[in-house]
């Protein structure tokens, strides 16, 4: 009985352990990035002929600090009108008549900065271009130096202002594509610098709605980076930035912003509350995706219906971790359950398989609770389903974390059966995760895993005898 408490403490630290350590949860945001929409609608207006000669490469490119080229005289193209009318210009100068000259090369001038004009806003359509062909590479770095060449070579003036504006918001949103998708924490880093710059230069009384949009975009952005740094401090910003947002996104006048942005909120309450004692936080976040379900319905938004339906799975599973009971783990099963509804492995594999994922913890924390082994035998079953999708050539770390997850189920049921099966297939299943969680890469990830490993033995040895 000594032996099987010593397993038990240990399978609880690591199921615990799992959320935070071992699995990216999820990964798009929950509604569509407005990088997606420059992208389809840059694709609609631009015309099939994209220039050639783009360069750049996103993974040399640096988000941090993009060299912008604008163009001065020695671009312009020779004009021979502009070199008579200079010749004039010299010969009136000579003679005296200097009225005649100064009328000479103010035509001259004027002549010079039509061609300036048309060459910039040339490179402003070739810049934009550039950029939607990178955003459909998924080389969202090089897309944001692309817009923000766009938005450098505009001629200055309030009648350029409001495209600056737009290629700066669209290179913000690249870098936040570039820090999500690539795990690029320099990218994300400067996204939220971009976004703060956003907020400057259009406040809040010229444009509430971009002023909103902003502000979710930055949310999104320190999110992201919250989410990979320790500490608490850039995930309360982000939840204060959705706020913001909230303000102007009310419900009545833009309902179905206003539920992405609750998402939005949600997972980052979520996140905070995995991080803080209590359940606050969490029960926060079970309002906030109850709140954008209220819009987000399964047959206007099917996939961002999924999406935050298994954002409320993952609060509602912590808050049953940390509450006695089973009634929230029950309903964490459910909501994952309605997400795979959407979530098809043939539709979306990727998400399929997180969800599935999900839905393995939940399912081994209800099992751990109740008696029997079918709940257990369902996480097992979930976990494995998880795998044919999470392969370890693809993404590592994930595939490291289900395949833990399944040696803690398999244990579990382990436990509770006879034999040695069972044991030896959560060894099998230990020893393929430490394969990735090695101590120089995720020493906690290691060490939980490590443990759990050597309880496992243990007890085998002990069926063994």
């Amino acid at each position: 009985m000594k032996s099987r408490n010593f397993i038990y403490f240990i399978i609880a630290i690591g199921v615990g352990a799992a959320a935070v350590w071992g699995t990216v949860f999820y990964l798009s945001p929950s509604k569509k990035d407005p990088a997606d929409t420059v992208s389809a609608n840059l694709a609609e207006k631009a015309s099939a002929n994209v220039p050639e000669g783009c360069g750049g490469d996103s993974t040399a490119a640096s988000p941090t600090g993009v060299a912008l080229d604008i163009p001065g005289d020695a671009d312009l193209p020779s004009d021979p009108r502009v070199v008579a009318l200079k010749a004039e210009a010299q010969k009136a100068i000579d003679d005296g008549n200097l009225a005649k000259a100064d009328a000479l090369l103010s035509e001259a001038k004027t002549r010079q900065t039509q061609a300036f004009d048309t060459l910039a806003a040339d490179r402003v359509d070739s810049s934009a271009r550039c950029a939607k062909i990178a955003l459909t590479q998924f080389k969202y770095a090089d897309a944001a130096k692309h817009f923000a060449q766009a938005a450098a070579v505009l001629p200055p003036g309030e009648e350029s202002s409001q495209a600056r504006l737009s290629y700066l918001d669209q290179e913000a949103w690249a870098l936040y594509r570039q820090g999500m998708e690539h795990v690029d924490n320099a990218a994300a880093t400067s996204a939220i610098g971009r976004f703060r710059r956003l907020l400057e230069l259009r406040p809040r009384d010229r444009g509430p709605r971009d002023w909103a949009s902003t502000q979710s975009g930055l949310g999104n952005a320190l999110r992201r980076v919250g989410e990979r740094e320790s500490g608490t401090a850039r995930l309360e910003e982000a939840v204060e930035a959705f706020h913001a947002a909230l303000t102007e996104q009310t419900r009545e006048s833009m309902p179905m912003q206003w539920a992405s942005t609750q998402s939005d909120l949600g997972f980052a309450l979520w996140r905070l509350g995995e991080r803080q004692s209590g359940t606050a936080r969490l029960n926060d976040a079970v309002e906030a995706f109850r709140a954008a379900l209220t819009e987000q319905t399964r047959e206007s938004v099917p996939l961002q219906w999924a999406n935050t339906q298994n954002g409320l799975g993952l609060a509602l599973w912590r808050l049953g971790e940390r509450e006695r009971g089973t009634a929230r783990l029950a309903e964490a099963i459910e909501a994952y359950q309605a997400a795979l509804t959407e979530q098809t492995r043939e539709r979306v594999p990727k998400q399929w398989a997180q969800t599935q994922n999900n839905l393995g913890f939940a399912l081994l924390s209800l099992g751990v609770r109740e008696g029997g082994t079918a709940r257990l035998e369902q996480a097992v079953e979930a976990y494995r389903a998880a795998l044919t999708e999470r392969a370890r050539e693809r993404v590592p770390l994930d595939w490291a974390a289900t395949e833990y997850g399944l040696g803690i189920a398999l244990t579990r049921l382990g436990e509770r059966e006879g034999g040695t099966a069972r044991l030896e297939e959560a060894v099998e299943a230990y020893r393929a995760a430490l394969t990735e969680r090695i101590p120089e890469r995720v020493p906690q990830q290691w060490g939980i895993t490590q443990k759990n490993l050597d309880a496992a033995l243990k007890l085998l040895e002990e069926r063994r005898r």
